[in-house]
C-alpha cells in the first residue's frame, strides 16, 4: 500500500475526530486545533478549498445557522485562525541570566 502523505494522513485525523463525517470535517470551526487549516487535505489557499466551504455553507443551511450563533461566518472558513494569545513567557530575562562564564556549584560539605 502507497504512503497517503502528511495531507492525507490530516485529513484521516480529522474525520476520525468528527466522527467520520466529512460534512464535520468542512464545518468543523476554527479553533485551537493546529490541524485545523489542514483538515480538507487541501491547502487554505486554494479554489478548491474555497469551493468545498461555499457548497458546505449554501448545503447545509441547519449547521451554517448553528455556526452563526456561535458568532461565525464563511470567512471565519476562508482564513487562517487568528493565534491565541498566550501567557508571558516564563524565560528568564536578559538580567536574570547567569553570566554563562560563571559556573555556580553548590557542593554540601561532608
Amino acid at each position: 500500500m502507497k504512503n497517503p502523505g502528511r495531507r492525507m494522513a490530516i485529513r484521516k485525523k480529522c474525520l476520525e475526530c468528527s466522527g467520520d463525517s466529512p460534512k464535520e470535517t468542512v464545518l468543523c470551526h476554527p479553533n485551537d486545533c493546529p490541524l485545523w487549516p489542514f483538515r480538507l487535505g487541501i491547502p487554505i489557499s486554494s479554489p478548491a478549498y474555497r469551493a468545498r466551504i461555499e457548497a458546505a455553507f449554501k448545503n447545509h443551511p441547519d449547521d451554517v445557522a448553528e455556526l452563526v450563533k456561535l458568532g461565525l461566518n464563511k470567512e471565519d472558513f476562508l482564513r487562517l485562525p487568528e493565534p491565541t494569545p498566550t501567557a508571558p513567557s516564563e524565560a528568564p530575562t536578559k538580567e536574570e541570566e547567569p553570566d554563562s562564564r560563571q559556573k555556580h556549584i553548590n557542593f554540601e560539605p561532608f
